[in-house]
């Protein structure tokens, strides 16, 4: 007598999720990750929310560096370097309460396969409110910048110029986010 150690079928997206996507999470309107394990399904999902959030810290990353390239190219970031290697370090996504897991976790092959989604237009919305503050301090700056300007008053000018390119990196990695997870750089 034989036995085998039959397996059930396990879901395409589990294996592909670009390819073949979820029905509630598509990769126009999403970003996905997948976790396995033989440990179990907390494991399992551990796994999806890292897989996912590297996914959404690259393209962050990629992002940014593209964001600094204009923002060089346009002048307003002149300070390339330290610009550069401060974005590049604030990368990580901090939103991780924006991911679910998606329907039940799946038993493959001695494995628990786990699959989370995060909504691109719900997590953009986030990182736009968070956002407000440096946009909010930034206008201000430049504001007080220009009526410096106007009126001939130097040292005015250069402590605005200041407030304002402090607050620039922050502003400019917001806009980079956004465009990132918001589907600028798509990938699963």
């Amino acid at each position: 007598m034989t036995m085998s150690c039959a397996s059930a079928p396990i879901a395409e997206y589990f294996l592909d999720p670009i390819g073949s996507p979820h029905p509630e999470c598509g990769p126009k309107d999403h970003m996905v990750g997948v976790g396995r394990s033989k440990i179990g399904k907390a494991d399992a999902e551990h796994a999806a929310r890292e897989d996912l959030i590297r996914k959404v810290s690259s393209s962050i990353q990629i992002e940014t560096k593209r964001v600094v390239a204009i923002a060089v190219a346009a002048g307003v970031a002149n300070a390339h370097r330290t610009f550069d290697s401060t974005a590049i370090e604030r990368t990580e996504f901090t939103h991780g309460e924006l991911i679910r897991v998606l329907g039940a976790p799946s038993e493959h092959k001695g494995e628990t396969f786990v699959l989370v989604c995060m909504d691109r237009g719900e997590a953009s919305a986030v990182l736009q409110k968070d956002l407000s503050e440096p946009l909010t301090a930034f206008t201000a700056a430049h504001d007080h910048a220009m009526a410096a300007f106007v009126s001939g008053n130097h040292a005015a000018f250069t402590t605005a110029y200041i407030e304002a390119a402090h607050v620039a990196p922050a502003l400019l990695q917001g806009f980079a986010e956004v465009s990132a997870v918001g589907g600028a750089t798509r990938g699963g």
